[in-house]
């Protein structure tokens, strides 16, 4: 019984860090995609001022 209840523990806390890994992969996922668009944003917000002090 004992055993059960601690196999079973086990198995819902690897569940757990399961969930958490795929959560912070996603979250790294989102915060590069979210870096490229920062990166194209000052580029278009840039190019027009560049273009202009030539």
């Amino acid at each position: 019984m004992i055993t059960q209840d601690f196999a079973s523990t086990l198995r819902v806390g690897q569940e757990i860090a399961a969930a958490q890994y795929d959560l912070a992969q996603r979250a790294g996922s989102l915060l590069l995609d979210a870096g490229r668009l920062n990166l194209k944003l000052a580029g278009l917000l840039i190019s027009p001022w560049a273009r202009k002090s030539r």
